[in-house]
């Protein structure tokens, strides 16, 4: 009960500066498209970085986007997140990205944060805030529209799926790379937003942790969320993805179920390296193996 009554006060004092809150989302059924992409194309600088890229994503899915360094990955997360030219670099795009069926920049910037979170590669912290108050952070864009009590469980809820509740009282700044990871993952979580885009949340993890974070991301994908997540390992990817997108050089090279699109000579042409595809003996996912 301490916990819950210092998760409430940190939650509330997260929330106050908001107000004039926006209308709740509407649930998309399972099946539904959540996000769909046509003709994406990103340059920066002269560099063409997405090249006609489609993608459609569904309510109750969760799709890996894999492919070797540079292949567009990031750049495409970011085009369907909105987050496209937000760093000024010049960057400039066209095609279309459609959320929960209205144009992505229709969206009011407090409309979109009820419906999809984002988990970027790198996520800054400047001050030194306890763990607890950075997840209860996760929770701003539901100001007003639900209770103190309704915030303090999401935030316990999210700081427990990922692993961190122990961590509570820890300073951010003196966490570990992997400790810090799962705290942001966390409040995404507490976000509590039905399309969730994650990139790479596994970089800094170990074995254990990387299983953590995936099949956290799977269940929220079968109970109806539909998460996006960029990969780097390709054995993840086979374990827990509805469905994968091979990137590479700025365009789809295969989509579908794992056991269709991780072949051997796709991913050998891919990566530009010899690679194996064996089926798992036990639950016959592809294991995906770089020839040595």
């Amino acid at each position: 009960m301490i916990v819950l009554s210092r998760l409430r006060r940190r939650t509330a004092a997260a929330v106050a500066p908001l107000s004039r809150p926006p209308r709740l989302p509407d649930p998309a059924p399972p099946g539904t498209p959540v996000v769909r992409a046509e003709g994406v194309t990103v340059r920066r600088g002269g560099r063409l970085l997405l090249d006609r890229v489609d993608l459609t994503v569904r309510a109750g899915e969760l799709v890996a986007l894999v492919g070797p360094n540079g292949a567009g990955k990031s750049t495409l997360l970011k085009a369907l997140s909105g987050d496209v030219g937000a760093d000024g670099g010049g960057t400039a795009h066209s095609g279309s990205v459609r959320v929960f069926d209205r144009p992505l920049p229709d969206w009011t910037p407090p409309e979109l944060a009820l419906r999809r979170a984002v988990l970027p590669q790198e996520a800054a912290v400047s001050f030194p805030f306890s763990v607890a108050d950075l997840v209860a952070m996760g929770r701003a864009p539901w100001a007003g529209l639900c209770g103190a009590d309704a915030d303090a469980a999401e935030v316990a809820a999210a700081m427990d799926r990922t692993g961190v509740s122990h961590l509570a009282e820890r300073r951010f700044p003196t966490l570990s790379g992997g400790e810090r990871a799962r705290v942001m993952l966390a409040r995404v979580l507490a976000q509590r937003t039905q399309l969730l885009m994650l990139d790479e949340p596994t970089a800094a993890l170990d074995i254990r942790h990387q299983e953590l974070v995936l099949s956290v991301s799977r269940a929220l994908a079968d109970a109806g969320q539909a998460v996006i997540v960029v990969l780097h390992d390709l054995g993840l990817a086979a374990a827990y993805a509805h469905r994968v997108a091979v990137l590479s050089e700025g365009r789809v090279a295969a989509r579908g179920a794992p056991a269709d699109v991780f072949t051997a000579p796709l991913l050998s042409d891919v990566y530009q390296h010899q690679i194996d595809v064996l089926p798992h003996p036990r639950t016959g996912a592809p294991l995906v193996v770089p020839r040595r």
